[in-house]
Protein backbone atom coordinates (compact mmCIF):
# COMPACT_ATOMS: atom_id res chain seq x y z
CA UNK A 1 0.00 0.00 0.00
CA UNK A 2 1.22 3.65 -1.22
CA UNK A 3 2.22 5.59 1.67
CA UNK A 4 0.38 9.84 1.90
CA UNK A 5 1.25 11.93 -0.75
CA UNK A 6 2.71 14.97 0.50
CA UNK A 7 2.12 18.32 -0.92
CA UNK A 8 6.26 18.72 -1.18
CA UNK A 9 8.64 16.49 -0.88
CA UNK A 10 7.88 12.03 -1.46
CA UNK A 11 5.42 10.54 0.02
CA UNK A 12 5.55 8.96 3.32
CA UNK A 13 3.47 7.98 6.69
CA UNK A 14 4.01 7.97 10.45
CA UNK A 15 3.68 4.61 11.85
CA UNK A 16 3.51 3.45 15.30
CA UNK A 17 0.90 1.97 17.98
CA UNK A 18 -2.18 4.26 19.39
CA UNK A 19 -1.39 2.55 22.75
CA UNK A 20 1.67 1.77 24.70
CA UNK A 21 1.69 -0.46 28.48
CA UNK A 22 4.43 1.96 29.69
CA UNK A 23 5.67 5.05 29.23
CA UNK A 24 8.46 3.92 26.70
CA UNK A 25 6.92 4.74 22.99
CA UNK A 26 8.70 4.25 19.53
CA UNK A 27 7.43 6.08 16.12
CA UNK A 28 9.33 5.17 12.91
CA UNK A 29 8.38 7.56 9.10
CA UNK A 30 8.19 4.82 5.99
CA UNK A 31 9.11 5.58 2.47
CA UNK A 32 7.65 4.61 -0.70
CA UNK A 33 11.40 3.75 -1.90
CA UNK A 34 14.66 4.11 -0.26
CA UNK A 35 15.33 6.21 -3.35
CA UNK A 36 12.70 8.47 -1.85
CA UNK A 37 13.68 8.54 1.24
CA UNK A 38 17.49 9.40 0.56
CA UNK A 39 15.91 12.81 -1.14
CA UNK A 40 15.13 14.15 2.36
CA UNK A 41 17.22 16.41 3.80
CA UNK A 42 15.95 16.44 7.09
CA UNK A 43 13.43 15.43 9.86
CA UNK A 44 11.26 17.17 12.34
CA UNK A 45 9.44 15.72 15.27
CA UNK A 46 6.98 17.30 17.54
CA UNK A 47 5.00 16.10 20.75
CA UNK A 48 1.84 17.74 21.98
CA UNK A 49 2.24 20.53 19.75
CA UNK A 50 6.10 21.16 20.35
CA UNK A 51 8.93 20.70 18.74
CA UNK A 52 11.70 17.88 19.99
CA UNK A 53 14.65 18.91 19.75
CA UNK A 54 17.91 17.06 19.08
CA UNK A 55 15.84 14.54 17.36
CA UNK A 56 17.39 14.20 13.41
CA UNK A 57 16.00 11.01 12.36
CA UNK A 58 13.16 8.96 10.37
CA UNK A 59 12.54 7.73 14.33
CA UNK A 60 11.56 8.97 17.22
CA UNK A 61 11.76 7.08 20.76
CA UNK A 62 11.45 7.74 24.48
CA UNK A 63 9.79 7.78 27.41
CA UNK A 64 7.22 9.45 27.71
CA UNK A 65 4.32 11.28 30.77
CA UNK A 66 1.14 8.75 31.39
CA UNK A 67 -1.61 10.36 29.58
CA UNK A 68 -3.29 11.07 26.21
CA UNK A 69 -0.90 12.27 23.95
CA UNK A 70 0.13 13.13 19.88
CA UNK A 71 3.30 12.96 17.75
CA UNK A 72 3.58 15.31 14.86
CA UNK A 73 6.54 15.15 12.07
CA UNK A 74 7.23 16.56 8.84
CA UNK A 75 10.19 16.19 6.24
CA UNK A 76 12.63 18.80 4.23
CA UNK A 77 13.24 18.14 0.92
CA UNK A 78 14.21 19.99 -2.47
CA UNK A 79 10.96 21.66 -2.78
CA UNK A 80 10.42 22.65 0.75
CA UNK A 81 8.67 21.63 3.96
CA UNK A 82 5.63 18.82 3.68
CA UNK A 83 2.68 19.48 5.86
CA UNK A 84 2.85 17.83 9.47
CA UNK A 85 1.42 14.41 9.69
CA UNK A 86 -0.20 13.53 13.42
CA UNK A 87 -1.14 10.40 15.13
CA UNK A 88 -3.04 10.09 18.71
CA UNK A 89 -1.57 7.33 21.39
CA UNK A 90 -1.77 6.93 25.00
CA UNK A 91 0.89 5.87 27.52
CA UNK A 92 0.56 3.67 30.44
CA UNK A 93 -2.13 2.17 29.29
CA UNK A 94 -1.19 -1.98 30.63
CA UNK A 95 -4.40 -3.73 32.04
CA UNK A 96 -1.96 -5.99 34.20
CA UNK A 97 1.74 -5.86 34.60
CA UNK A 98 3.51 -8.93 36.40
CA UNK A 99 6.93 -9.53 37.47
CA UNK A 100 8.33 -13.11 35.31
CA UNK A 101 11.34 -15.03 35.60
CA UNK A 102 12.42 -18.55 38.27
CA UNK A 103 11.04 -18.82 41.52
CA UNK A 104 14.03 -20.52 42.83
CA UNK A 105 17.35 -19.50 42.43
CA UNK A 106 20.77 -20.71 43.92
CA UNK A 107 22.65 -18.98 46.43
CA UNK A 108 25.89 -18.03 44.61
CA UNK A 109 24.25 -17.86 40.89
CA UNK A 110 22.16 -15.16 39.48
CA UNK A 111 18.77 -14.66 37.90
CA UNK A 112 17.09 -12.41 35.48
CA UNK A 113 13.47 -11.16 36.20
CA UNK A 114 11.27 -9.44 34.07
CA UNK A 115 7.89 -7.14 33.91
CA UNK A 116 5.33 -8.02 31.20
CA UNK A 117 2.61 -5.51 30.83
CA UNK A 118 -1.03 -7.25 29.30
CA UNK A 119 -2.81 -4.68 27.37
CA UNK A 120 -6.62 -4.23 26.68
CA UNK A 121 -6.40 -5.90 23.28
CA UNK A 122 -4.93 -9.34 25.30
CA UNK A 123 -1.18 -8.21 23.99
CA UNK A 124 1.77 -8.17 26.07
CA UNK A 125 4.61 -5.89 25.96
CA UNK A 126 7.93 -5.83 27.72
CA UNK A 127 8.07 -3.08 30.27
CA UNK A 128 11.35 -3.67 32.56
CA UNK A 129 12.87 -0.75 31.24
CA UNK A 130 10.28 1.44 33.10
CA UNK A 131 10.65 -0.73 36.41
CA UNK A 132 13.21 -0.34 39.33
CA UNK A 133 14.03 -3.64 40.83
CA UNK A 134 14.52 -4.27 44.87
CA UNK A 135 14.56 -7.63 46.73
CA UNK A 136 14.29 -8.29 50.59
CA UNK A 137 17.28 -10.86 50.35
CA UNK A 138 20.29 -10.06 47.95
CA UNK A 139 20.93 -7.09 45.67
CA UNK A 140 20.00 -5.98 41.65
CA UNK A 141 21.60 -4.81 38.86
CA UNK A 142 18.94 -3.52 36.58
CA UNK A 143 17.23 -6.82 36.26
CA UNK A 144 19.80 -8.98 37.32
CA UNK A 145 19.40 -10.60 40.83
CA UNK A 146 22.38 -11.88 42.94
CA UNK A 147 21.30 -13.80 46.43
CA UNK A 148 22.65 -12.45 49.38
CA UNK A 149 24.63 -14.36 51.98
CA UNK A 150 22.74 -17.51 53.78
CA UNK A 151 22.67 -16.27 57.35
CA UNK A 152 19.66 -18.40 58.09
CA UNK A 153 20.95 -22.21 58.23
CA UNK A 154 18.26 -22.91 56.39
CA UNK A 155 18.79 -24.67 52.83
CA UNK A 156 15.61 -22.90 51.63
CA UNK A 157 14.66 -19.54 52.41
CA UNK A 158 11.74 -16.74 51.40
CA UNK A 159 12.17 -13.67 49.47
CA UNK A 160 9.95 -11.39 47.82
CA UNK A 161 10.58 -9.25 44.70
CA UNK A 162 9.50 -5.84 44.00
CA UNK A 163 9.44 -3.73 40.97
CA UNK A 164 8.46 0.05 40.87
CA UNK A 165 7.03 1.72 38.10
CA UNK A 166 3.73 3.10 35.92
CA UNK A 167 1.88 0.22 37.42
CA UNK A 168 2.59 0.81 40.90
CA UNK A 169 4.92 -1.90 42.85
CA UNK A 170 4.65 -4.96 41.88
CA UNK A 171 5.98 -8.68 44.26
CA UNK A 172 7.19 -11.98 43.37
CA UNK A 173 8.02 -14.26 46.13
CA UNK A 174 10.96 -16.65 45.67
CA UNK A 175 12.71 -19.05 47.37
CA UNK A 176 17.12 -18.85 47.79
CA UNK A 177 18.49 -22.53 48.16
CA UNK A 178 22.02 -22.71 49.36
CA UNK A 179 23.67 -25.85 47.41
CA UNK A 180 25.66 -26.36 50.88
CA UNK A 181 22.51 -26.97 53.14
CA UNK A 182 21.35 -31.00 51.54
CA UNK A 183 18.72 -32.89 52.44
CA UNK A 184 19.76 -36.30 53.83
CA UNK A 185 17.51 -38.42 55.56
CA UNK A 186 13.36 -38.48 56.68
CA UNK A 187 12.38 -39.49 59.79
CA UNK A 188 8.58 -40.03 60.44
CA UNK A 189 8.00 -41.24 63.91
CA UNK A 190 4.42 -43.02 64.36
CA UNK A 191 3.12 -42.58 68.08
CA UNK A 192 0.47 -44.04 70.51
CA UNK A 193 -0.27 -47.41 68.99
CA UNK A 194 1.29 -50.12 69.26
CA UNK A 195 -1.00 -52.11 66.82
CA UNK A 196 -0.31 -51.22 63.44
CA UNK A 197 1.20 -53.41 60.70
CA UNK A 198 2.68 -50.83 59.11
CA UNK A 199 5.43 -50.68 56.24
CA UNK A 200 7.02 -47.87 54.51
CA UNK A 201 8.15 -48.11 50.64
CA UNK A 202 9.93 -46.15 47.31
CA UNK A 203 7.49 -46.01 44.58
CA UNK A 204 9.74 -44.75 41.92
CA UNK A 205 9.96 -47.21 39.05
CA UNK A 206 13.62 -46.56 37.99
CA UNK A 207 14.47 -47.62 41.88
CA UNK A 208 15.41 -51.47 41.79
CA UNK A 209 13.40 -52.46 45.28
CA UNK A 210 10.77 -50.04 44.52
CA UNK A 211 7.38 -51.43 46.40
CA UNK A 212 9.93 -53.88 48.30
CA UNK A 213 8.32 -53.23 51.94
CA UNK A 214 10.37 -52.37 55.37
CA UNK A 215 8.88 -53.41 58.29
CA UNK A 216 9.28 -55.20 61.44
CA UNK A 217 11.24 -57.89 60.87
CA UNK A 218 12.50 -56.44 57.24
CA UNK A 219 14.16 -53.62 58.72
CA UNK A 220 16.74 -52.82 56.16
CA UNK A 221 15.76 -51.71 52.44
CA UNK A 222 18.20 -53.49 50.54
CA UNK A 223 18.38 -56.18 52.78
CA UNK A 224 22.00 -56.55 51.68
CA UNK A 225 23.12 -53.12 53.01
CA UNK A 226 24.17 -51.82 55.99
CA UNK A 227 22.20 -49.11 57.60
CA UNK A 228 23.84 -46.05 56.62
CA UNK A 229 23.96 -47.27 52.63
CA UNK A 230 20.15 -48.32 52.63
CA UNK A 231 17.63 -46.72 51.33
CA UNK A 232 14.97 -47.29 54.03
CA UNK A 233 15.25 -48.44 57.49
CA UNK A 234 11.95 -49.95 59.56
CA UNK A 235 11.89 -49.95 63.58
CA UNK A 236 10.56 -52.92 65.30
CA UNK A 237 7.84 -52.40 67.44
CA UNK A 238 9.35 -49.31 70.03
CA UNK A 239 8.00 -49.66 73.85
CA UNK A 240 8.10 -46.19 74.59
CA UNK A 241 5.48 -44.20 76.18
CA UNK A 242 4.87 -41.89 73.19
CA UNK A 243 6.92 -43.20 70.22
CA UNK A 244 5.89 -46.76 68.79
CA UNK A 245 7.65 -46.82 65.10
CA UNK A 246 9.64 -44.93 63.28
CA UNK A 247 10.82 -44.76 59.39
CA UNK A 248 13.86 -43.42 57.73
CA UNK A 249 14.02 -42.74 54.09
CA UNK A 250 17.89 -41.76 52.74
CA UNK A 251 17.28 -38.83 50.54
CA UNK A 252 20.85 -38.01 49.99
CA UNK A 253 21.49 -41.48 48.57
CA UNK A 254 18.40 -41.43 46.31
CA UNK A 255 18.99 -38.14 45.00
CA UNK A 256 22.73 -39.26 44.20
CA UNK A 257 21.85 -42.69 42.21
CA UNK A 258 19.21 -41.27 40.26
CA UNK A 259 20.15 -38.16 38.87
CA UNK A 260 17.30 -38.37 36.31
CA UNK A 261 14.76 -38.32 38.65
CA UNK A 262 12.82 -35.04 39.11
CA UNK A 263 10.60 -36.17 42.26
CA UNK A 264 10.68 -39.11 44.84
CA UNK A 265 7.37 -40.29 46.24
CA UNK A 266 7.68 -42.44 49.38
CA UNK A 267 4.90 -44.02 51.20
CA UNK A 268 3.85 -45.13 54.62
CA UNK A 269 1.55 -48.04 54.82
CA UNK A 270 -0.77 -49.87 57.40
CA UNK A 271 -3.78 -50.80 59.32
CA UNK A 272 -4.62 -50.37 62.86
CA UNK A 273 -6.81 -52.98 65.14
CA UNK A 274 -9.42 -50.66 64.82
CA UNK A 275 -10.39 -47.31 62.44
CA UNK A 276 -8.80 -44.46 64.72
CA UNK A 277 -6.90 -41.06 63.80
CA UNK A 278 -3.25 -41.90 64.26
CA UNK A 279 -0.46 -39.06 65.46
CA UNK A 280 3.09 -39.05 63.56
CA UNK A 281 5.71 -36.38 63.03
CA UNK A 282 8.52 -36.50 60.79
CA UNK A 283 11.75 -34.29 59.48
CA UNK A 284 14.62 -34.16 57.23
CA UNK A 285 18.22 -34.01 58.29
CA UNK A 286 21.15 -32.78 56.38
CA UNK A 287 23.40 -34.61 53.90
CA UNK A 288 25.66 -34.51 57.10
CA UNK A 289 23.70 -37.01 58.84
CA UNK A 290 24.46 -40.78 58.63
CA UNK A 291 21.45 -43.42 59.31
CA UNK A 292 22.26 -45.94 61.89
CA UNK A 293 20.28 -49.16 63.61
CA UNK A 294 20.23 -49.79 67.16
CA UNK A 295 19.30 -52.75 69.02
CA UNK A 296 19.12 -56.39 67.78
CA UNK A 297 16.86 -58.05 66.15
CA UNK A 298 13.17 -57.89 67.45
CA UNK A 299 14.11 -54.35 68.95
CA UNK A 300 15.48 -52.60 66.32
CA UNK A 301 15.52 -48.00 66.37
CA UNK A 302 16.70 -46.42 63.31
CA UNK A 303 18.46 -43.63 64.52
CA UNK A 304 20.84 -40.25 62.87
CA UNK A 305 23.99 -39.46 63.48
CA UNK A 306 25.00 -36.09 62.62
CA UNK A 307 24.27 -33.48 60.48
CA UNK A 308 21.56 -30.49 60.91
CA UNK A 309 18.02 -29.38 60.26
CA UNK A 310 16.73 -29.09 56.41
CA UNK A 311 13.27 -29.60 57.43
CA UNK A 312 11.79 -28.62 61.06
CA UNK A 313 9.65 -31.11 62.74
CA UNK A 314 6.35 -31.00 61.12
CA UNK A 315 3.35 -33.07 63.36
CA UNK A 316 0.46 -34.67 61.38
CA UNK A 317 -2.59 -36.63 61.71
CA UNK A 318 -3.83 -39.67 59.25
CA UNK A 319 -6.96 -41.64 59.66
CA UNK A 320 -6.41 -45.55 59.72
CA UNK A 321 -8.16 -48.50 58.74
CA UNK A 322 -9.19 -51.17 60.78
CA UNK A 323 -8.22 -54.69 60.34
CA UNK A 324 -4.59 -55.51 61.00
CA UNK A 325 -4.11 -59.07 61.09
CA UNK A 326 0.01 -59.33 60.52
CA UNK A 327 0.18 -58.86 57.15
CA UNK A 328 2.92 -56.24 55.69
CA UNK A 329 1.54 -57.04 51.95
CA UNK A 330 0.93 -53.83 50.24
CA UNK A 331 -2.19 -55.18 48.93
CA UNK A 332 -3.67 -55.55 52.27
CA UNK A 333 -2.75 -52.15 54.00
CA UNK A 334 -3.79 -48.42 53.04
CA UNK A 335 -1.86 -45.26 52.69
CA UNK A 336 -0.69 -43.36 56.01
CA UNK A 337 1.32 -40.68 54.35
CA UNK A 338 2.65 -39.99 51.13
CA UNK A 339 5.56 -37.90 50.45
CA UNK A 340 6.87 -36.37 47.56
CA UNK A 341 10.13 -34.96 47.39
CA UNK A 342 10.69 -32.02 44.48
CA UNK A 343 14.43 -32.52 43.24
CA UNK A 344 14.27 -28.89 41.48
CA UNK A 345 12.42 -26.72 44.47
CA UNK A 346 14.13 -29.24 46.85
CA UNK A 347 10.92 -29.24 48.80
CA UNK A 348 9.21 -31.94 50.82
CA UNK A 349 4.83 -32.28 49.92
CA UNK A 350 3.30 -34.91 51.82
CA UNK A 351 -0.72 -35.51 52.13
CA UNK A 352 -2.66 -38.09 54.53
CA UNK A 353 -5.59 -39.94 54.56
CA UNK A 354 -8.59 -38.57 55.16
CA UNK A 355 -12.72 -39.47 54.37
CA UNK A 356 -13.87 -36.66 51.40
CA UNK A 357 -17.24 -35.21 52.04
CA UNK A 358 -19.76 -34.91 49.70
CA UNK A 359 -22.95 -33.04 49.74
CA UNK A 360 -26.58 -34.75 48.60
CA UNK A 361 -26.51 -36.30 44.76
CA UNK A 362 -28.19 -39.24 42.96
CA UNK A 363 -25.70 -40.76 41.03
CA UNK A 364 -21.65 -40.98 41.52
CA UNK A 365 -18.96 -42.24 38.98
CA UNK A 366 -16.10 -43.90 39.92
CA UNK A 367 -13.72 -43.54 37.04
CA UNK A 368 -10.08 -45.55 37.42
CA UNK A 369 -7.02 -44.00 34.72
CA UNK A 370 -3.70 -45.55 34.40
CA UNK A 371 -1.06 -45.24 32.16
CA UNK A 372 1.48 -46.93 30.10
CA UNK A 373 3.98 -48.59 32.44
CA UNK A 374 1.82 -48.48 35.50
CA UNK A 375 0.53 -51.89 34.53
CA UNK A 376 -2.17 -53.86 31.89
CA UNK A 377 -5.74 -54.52 32.16
CA UNK A 378 -6.92 -52.66 35.39
CA UNK A 379 -10.28 -54.17 36.02
CA UNK A 380 -12.91 -52.14 38.24
CA UNK A 381 -14.81 -53.65 40.90
CA UNK A 382 -18.33 -51.90 43.04
CA UNK A 383 -20.87 -53.23 45.14
CA UNK A 384 -23.30 -52.86 48.13
CA UNK A 385 -22.14 -54.25 51.21
CA UNK A 386 -23.30 -54.90 54.78
CA UNK A 387 -27.17 -53.20 54.19
CA UNK A 388 -29.23 -56.00 54.70
CA UNK A 389 -30.64 -55.97 51.51
CA UNK A 390 -30.97 -58.78 48.11
CA UNK A 391 -28.29 -56.95 46.33
CA UNK A 392 -25.49 -57.24 49.06
CA UNK A 393 -22.58 -58.82 47.67
CA UNK A 394 -23.19 -58.53 43.92
CA UNK A 395 -20.95 -56.72 42.06
CA UNK A 396 -20.43 -55.01 38.24
CA UNK A 397 -17.17 -55.82 37.04
CA UNK A 398 -15.01 -58.13 34.97
CA UNK A 399 -16.00 -61.71 35.27
CA UNK A 400 -18.77 -60.48 37.47
CA UNK A 401 -22.89 -61.67 37.16
CA UNK A 402 -23.83 -58.76 34.98
CA UNK A 403 -23.23 -55.38 33.51
CA UNK A 404 -26.01 -54.26 35.96
CA UNK A 405 -27.44 -54.75 38.83
CA UNK A 406 -30.51 -55.52 39.14
CA UNK A 407 -29.35 -57.79 36.01
CA UNK A 408 -30.69 -56.96 32.46
CA UNK A 409 -31.96 -53.13 33.60
CA UNK A 410 -33.27 -51.23 31.25
CA UNK A 411 -32.51 -48.19 30.89
CA UNK A 412 -29.29 -49.13 32.47
CA UNK A 413 -29.06 -45.34 34.16
CA UNK A 414 -31.81 -47.02 36.59
CA UNK A 415 -30.34 -49.50 38.02
CA UNK A 416 -28.23 -49.69 41.53
CA UNK A 417 -24.78 -50.12 40.08
CA UNK A 418 -23.69 -50.34 36.13
CA UNK A 419 -20.14 -51.26 34.79
CA UNK A 420 -18.80 -49.28 31.30
CA UNK A 421 -17.42 -53.00 29.87
CA UNK A 422 -13.94 -53.89 29.95
CA UNK A 423 -10.16 -52.02 29.03
CA UNK A 424 -7.58 -54.59 28.72
CA UNK A 425 -4.84 -51.82 27.58
CA UNK A 426 -1.33 -50.78 28.42
CA UNK A 427 -3.32 -47.34 29.53
CA UNK A 428 -6.97 -46.38 29.70
CA UNK A 429 -10.04 -46.05 31.31
CA UNK A 430 -12.47 -47.86 33.42
CA UNK A 431 -15.72 -46.70 35.39
CA UNK A 432 -18.53 -48.05 37.25
CA UNK A 433 -21.69 -46.21 38.00
CA UNK A 434 -23.27 -46.22 41.89
CA UNK A 435 -27.12 -45.19 41.54
CA UNK A 436 -27.38 -44.29 45.01
CA UNK A 437 -30.60 -42.49 44.55
CA UNK A 438 -33.00 -45.70 43.02
CA UNK A 439 -31.33 -47.68 45.71
CA UNK A 440 -32.95 -45.41 48.88
CA UNK A 441 -35.87 -45.29 47.30
CA UNK A 442 -35.95 -49.47 46.44
CA UNK A 443 -35.04 -50.43 49.73
CA UNK A 444 -36.39 -48.21 52.30
CA UNK A 445 -35.19 -51.05 55.44
CA UNK A 446 -31.80 -50.72 54.41
CA UNK A 447 -29.40 -49.62 56.82
CA UNK A 448 -29.44 -45.33 57.90
CA UNK A 449 -26.07 -45.85 56.59
CA UNK A 450 -25.43 -47.08 53.11
CA UNK A 451 -22.05 -48.41 52.09
CA UNK A 452 -20.68 -49.02 48.61
CA UNK A 453 -17.31 -51.26 48.51
CA UNK A 454 -15.46 -49.94 46.08
CA UNK A 455 -12.32 -52.54 44.61
CA UNK A 456 -9.27 -52.75 41.91
CA UNK A 457 -6.93 -55.77 40.57
CA UNK A 458 -4.96 -55.70 37.63
CA UNK A 459 -5.87 -58.94 35.32
CA UNK A 460 -2.19 -58.08 34.04
CA UNK A 461 1.44 -58.14 35.56
CA UNK A 462 1.29 -54.68 37.37
CA UNK A 463 4.57 -52.53 37.13
CA UNK A 464 4.08 -49.33 39.04
CA UNK A 465 0.86 -50.49 40.20
CA UNK A 466 -0.28 -46.52 39.70
CA UNK A 467 -3.68 -45.20 39.08
CA UNK A 468 -6.10 -42.51 39.87
CA UNK A 469 -9.30 -43.06 40.58
CA UNK A 470 -11.70 -39.60 39.41
CA UNK A 471 -14.84 -39.11 41.58
CA UNK A 472 -17.62 -37.16 39.70
CA UNK A 473 -21.48 -36.87 41.79
CA UNK A 474 -24.31 -35.76 39.64
CA UNK A 475 -27.99 -34.59 40.71
CA UNK A 476 -31.31 -34.97 39.31
CA UNK A 477 -31.44 -35.58 35.58
CA UNK A 478 -30.59 -39.11 33.76
CA UNK A 479 -27.59 -41.40 33.51
CA UNK A 480 -25.91 -42.52 30.20
CA UNK A 481 -22.77 -43.59 28.66
CA UNK A 482 -20.21 -42.31 26.48
CA UNK A 483 -17.21 -44.63 25.80
CA UNK A 484 -15.70 -46.08 29.21
CA UNK A 485 -17.39 -43.18 31.00
CA UNK A 486 -20.72 -41.71 31.95
CA UNK A 487 -22.68 -38.87 31.26
CA UNK A 488 -25.54 -36.95 32.78
CA UNK A 489 -28.36 -35.22 30.63
CA UNK A 490 -30.66 -32.68 32.02
CA UNK A 491 -28.76 -32.41 36.05
CA UNK A 492 -25.72 -30.67 37.24
CA UNK A 493 -22.42 -32.24 38.66
CA UNK A 494 -21.98 -31.59 42.57
CA UNK A 495 -18.50 -32.87 42.69
CA UNK A 496 -15.31 -33.70 41.07
CA UNK A 497 -11.64 -34.71 42.71
CA UNK A 498 -9.30 -36.95 41.29
CA UNK A 499 -6.96 -39.18 43.86
CA UNK A 500 -3.93 -41.19 43.49
CA UNK A 501 -3.94 -44.68 44.38
CA UNK A 502 -1.54 -47.43 44.20
CA UNK A 503 -1.71 -51.17 44.10
CA UNK A 504 0.39 -54.39 43.33
CA UNK A 505 -2.43 -56.95 43.48
CA UNK A 506 -3.20 -58.95 40.14
CA UNK A 507 -5.15 -62.11 39.36
CA UNK A 508 -7.87 -63.58 37.31
CA UNK A 509 -10.09 -64.38 40.18
CA UNK A 510 -11.40 -60.56 40.86
CA UNK A 511 -13.66 -61.23 44.09
CA UNK A 512 -13.39 -58.42 46.84
CA UNK A 513 -11.45 -61.03 49.30
CA UNK A 514 -8.80 -61.22 46.40
CA UNK A 515 -8.95 -57.46 45.35
CA UNK A 516 -7.03 -54.39 46.71
CA UNK A 517 -10.01 -52.10 47.96
CA UNK A 518 -9.58 -48.43 47.07
CA UNK A 519 -12.24 -47.05 49.31
CA UNK A 520 -15.91 -47.44 50.66
CA UNK A 521 -18.59 -44.60 49.82
CA UNK A 522 -20.65 -44.43 53.49
CA UNK A 523 -24.04 -42.51 51.96
CA UNK A 524 -26.29 -41.06 55.51
CA UNK A 525 -29.99 -41.52 54.20
CA UNK A 526 -31.31 -39.20 56.88
CA UNK A 527 -28.49 -35.81 56.19
CA UNK A 528 -28.69 -37.18 52.47
CA UNK A 529 -24.68 -36.63 52.44
CA UNK A 530 -22.21 -38.81 52.53
CA UNK A 531 -18.57 -39.75 52.76
CA UNK A 532 -15.81 -41.75 50.80
CA UNK A 533 -12.63 -43.44 52.12
CA UNK A 534 -9.63 -43.58 49.40
CA UNK A 535 -7.57 -45.90 50.62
Amino acid sequence: MPNTTCLSGPAFSLNGNVSFASRAVSFQLSFDSVEDQQTVKAYEWYLDGNIVIGVEGPALEGNISCGNHSVGARILAQDGWSGLKYLAFSTCQAVSAVITGPVNVTEGGSAVYQVIATLADHTTEDVTGDYTFSSTDGTFAGAVFTPGINDTGLANRPATITATGPSGTLSKPITIQDPAIAPGVLVIDLFNNTGLDVIALIDNAEVPGNHVPAYTGSNIIPASSVPAEALVLASDLIGQDTLNWRFEFNLEKLLAEYPASTSFTLYIKGRGSAPQTLNGAFSVKTAAAEMVLSGSPGSYIPGVNGGGTFRDIVNFSSELVGGANGSHAEGDLTTIIKFVYDVASRTLSYTVRGPVQLSDFDYMSVRYHWDTGAGTDLDILVGFENNGTSVDDHYVGFGQDSITIPANASPEGESYLWWGLDNRGDSGYEAALIGIKKFVADFPASSDVVEVGIYAVWYGQPVTGNFTVQLNTYKDGSMGQSGTDFVNTGGELVFSDTYSVTTQVHNIAHSPPSAYKVGVLKYNKTTQTAVIDIN
